[in-house]
């Protein structure tokens, strides 16, 4: 709860600076994240109405994600976990 309040408090700082917008992304099952922003009124307050995107196979989160990774010279997973 309590780093709950903090993502709160932060997200509700940066969005109040001036040319500065904010993105946060909340993954989980949608019932997951609805029962988190009913624990934490003060994060339901800050962040609007979810947007629901369909379930990706790993192979399309693969094929999302390895361009942007590749050009940060990082590795997320392994090829052989997929």
């Amino acid at each position: 709860m309590e780093a709950m309040e903090a993502l709160a408090s932060e997200v509700d700082r940066r969005a109040r600076r001036t040319g500065k917008g904010v993105v946060l992304v909340l993954a989980g099952e949608a019932d997951g994240i609805a029962a988190a922003r009913r624990l934490c009124p003060a994060l339901d307050a800050v962040l609007p109405q979810p947007v629901v995107l369909p379930d990706f196979t790993a192979a399309e989160v693969g094929a999302y994600t390895r361009p942007l990774f590749g050009q940060r010279k990082r590795v997320l997973w392994d090829r052989r976990c997929m």
